[in-house]
């Protein structure tokens, strides 16, 4: 997804030239920074489920349904 989001960035760039105010429209910090920070945003919203799931017991989780 996350390479799809950049390609479709890097094709639709041109059309949103004419709003952008002293950045190019493929400005590398921007291609780079935009999807790192999604991508830890992503993990970090994944993490804290599973981190909790592993602190249960399956029996007892099996056991509650």
């Amino acid at each position: 997804g996350l390479a799809a989001g950049v390609a479709a960035a890097v094709a639709l760039s041109q059309l949103l030239a004419g709003l952008l105010f002293q950045v190019s429209p493929l400005d590398p910090a921007t291609f780079i920074l935009v999807p790192v920070l999604l991508l830890m945003v992503a993990a970090l919203a994944c993490y804290a489920p599973a981190r909790r799931a592993t602190r249960t017991d399956p029996i007892e989780a099996l056991r509650y349904e």
